[in-house]
């Protein structure tokens, strides 16, 4: 409540107060009833019945087309719901409101039903010395913007009358937050002798600079039976409401024209940079669409040639697998010839030898010959020696013919294989690299 304590000695211009001294005087009803015809109720909210019969009497002579009332004691709240069965279109809701949406608040049932509320009874004892404490509860406490956001009927968050029968005023009006916008007529109870009892948001003074920044004029304030006490009725004036916010308005509007003719100057430069945007765009879109072209062309192309590069592939292995082929087998042919050439050479040295033993044999011959002609008595020995020998001379002579022969097939051989290698080494030549 602290931030509402700024209005308790705020300087202000009270319009004159109208005071009950005596029976003449007109009543809150009868105000309201005047003020009725100048701003008709769409809804009235009323905070605090007290009496559920004098809520039945007072609003039905008034005729109001919408009633709200607001009582935080369910005791209360239930015998007034009671007692406006007579009253068209009214709803009783049970809620204690306040600045602030609290879990958990304190509520004192007094013996006086007007000291009932969320002030502690000692500090009202200023007003009346013999009130005391029927029952302390503890309620929710809830704001009235949330309680008419959640009302079931669409009229209620509709209200332009409030009417506050509870101590301190301020702190619901502040819990009232937009909907107080739309208020047009309220009427409060109020402290009007601070020097009585002073409550933080119960005076009139602190109520009238609230709601004066509000918009609101002061048009009655009725003293009630006890002489602190009273109702302040508060009308809005729209005129001083809405002229300050008509001028800020214009200036924004001034504003306004001045920024849009620069907006206007700045679009149509963006128009420019806009149509120079989408000309380069456009021939940025043609370029695109060549290299795009340009592109699936050597993309054909590089399959193309993907195509043959596995085909040279294919064929280069083939190729190397023929070449390996070849070389297995010049290597096994080389391996048969260089057999071939030493059982050759083996062959060569037997008929060096052989040729070598013919030799010996024929000088031997000879010597026997000579020797033959001097022994004439070892001739025939000599004779048949020499035929043995000679015997032995065909069967080599055969031998060596033999020898040729395959001498001759060898050199054959020979020719082919150093062919074969010839070719080989041609075919490994023309090969590309890998």
């Amino acid at each position: 409540m602290n931030d509402l304590g700024r209005f308790a000695n705020a300087e202000y211009r009270m319009e004159p107060r109208l005071t009950i001294f005596n029976r003449f005087a007109p009543s809150v009803s009868a105000c309201l009833g005047i003020i009725r015809y100048l701003t008709p109720p769409r809804c009235v909210i009323q905070v605090g019945a007290e009496n559920g019969v004098a809520a039945r009497r007072f609003w039905k002579d008034l005729a109001v087309d919408r009633l709200l009332i607001i009582e935080a004691n369910p005791t209360e709240a239930d015998q007034i719901s009671a007692a406006v069965t007579e009253v068209p279109d009214c709803e009783v809701v049970c809620a204690l409101l306040g600045a602030d949406r609290l879990e958990s608040a304190p509520f004192f049932v007094a013996s006086h039903r007007p000291a009932s509320g969320c002030v502690a009874v000692e500090q009202l004892r200023a007003l009346w010395p013999n009130v005391h404490v029927l029952e302390n509860l503890q309620v929710p406490q809830r704001r009235l913007d949330e309680l008419l956001d959640t009302a079931v009927d669409e009229r209620s968050a509709q209200a332009n009358w409030l009417v506050i029968n509870c101590f301190p005023v301020l702190p619901i009006l502040v819990g009232a937050g937009r909907y107080l916008d739309q208020i047009d007529v309220l009427c409060a109870r109020v402290i009007l002798d601070p020097e009585v009892i002073a409550l933080d948001g119960g005076s009139v003074a602190e109520l009238t600079a609230f709601l004066a920044v509000q918009g609101f004029r002061q048009v009655a304030v009725l003293e009630s039976l006890h002489p602190a006490l009273g109702d302040a009725i508060y009308v809005r004036d729209l005129r001083a409401y809405y002229e300050p916010r008509v001028l800020v308005l214009e200036c924004e509007a001034k504003s306004l024209r001045l920024g849009f003719e620069e907006q206007r100057v700045l679009a149509a430069d963006r128009d420019v940079q806009i149509e120079t945007l989408i000309q380069e765009r456009n021939a940025q879109a043609t370029l695109l669409a060549e290299q795009k072209h340009e592109l699936l062309q050597l993309v054909g192309m590089r399959q193309e040639e993907s195509k043959l590069i596995a085909e040279l592939s294919r064929q280069l292995e083939d190729a190397n697998q023929a070449c390996t082929e070849q070389a297995r087998l010049a290597v096994e042919r080389l391996t048969k010839i260089q057999e071939l050439t030493q059982r050759l050479a083996e062959k060569t040295k037997k008929l060096s030898d052989f040729e070598t033993q013919v030799q010996h044999a024929q000088e031997t011959a000879i010597k026997q010959a000579n020797v033959a002609k001097e022994k004439q008595t070892a001739l025939e020995q000599c004779l048949k020696a020499n035929a043995a020998q000679a015997v032995h001379i065909s069967r080599l002579e055969s031998e060596r013919g033999e020898l040729e022969r395959r001498q001759d097939w060898l050199d054959q051989e020979m020719v082919k294989a150093e062919a074969q290698l010839e070719l080989i080494k041609d075919v490994l030549l023309r090969q590309p690299q890998a």
